[in-house]
Parts: structure tokens; C-alpha cells; sequence
């Protein structure tokens, strides 16, 4: 699958689990519900319904995190900026 251009990337002094944690709760509130894949460096959450439209990995830094979140999907909707800006609000 060809991941598109990143729509949000950003560095955050949390640490993963306090950001993966908080992108859960926000995207389940909006009834959507990550699925999330450990990587040998941090993890990736991805949002499919049924197939994967949005995903967000996120990688452990000395510091905090390093985050970066694709869409999928080609169609892109003010639904799917507003989930980039609760991704933004957990960083």
C-alpha cells in the first residue's frame, strides 16, 4: 500500500505511550478505533474502516517522540483534518 505525502510531522517531549494513550482515547471518542503495531523503534497506529485510511508512527527519541501521520485514503474531507488536529493536540 502507498502511504501518501505526511500530513502532520512533529517532535514532542512526551513520551510514546502518554502520546499513543491520548491519540486512543481522542480517535475513539470520534468513534473511530486504532489498531496499533509495535516497531522495533516505537509504534504505529492505524485507523481502518475497513481499509486503512489514516496512520501515525511514532518513534522514541532521546527526548521524547518523533511523529509523523499519513493518509491512505485519496479522498481527503474537513473529518480527516480534524482528526490531524487531535493527533497535533496529543503532541
Amino acid at each position: 500500500m502507498q502511504k501518501h505525502d505526511a500530513v502532520l510531522v512533529a517532535d514532542s517531549a512526551k513520551p510514546i505511550q502518554a502520546i499513543i494513550k491520548c491519540i486512543s482515547v481522542a480517535w475513539m471518542a470520534a468513534k473511530m478505533t486504532p489498531n496499533t503495531i509495535t516497531r522495533p523503534n516505537g509504534v504505529t497506529l492505524v485507523v481502518a474502516a475497513p481499509i486503512p485510511l489514516l496512520v501515525v508512527d511514532i518513534d522514541a527519541r532521546p527526548t521524547g517522540a518523533h511523529v509523523e501521520m499519513r493518509r491512505l485514503k485519496t479522498i481527503w474531507s474537513k473529518a480527516n483534518r480534524r482528526q490531524v488536529e487531535r493527533v497535533r493536540a496529543c503532541l
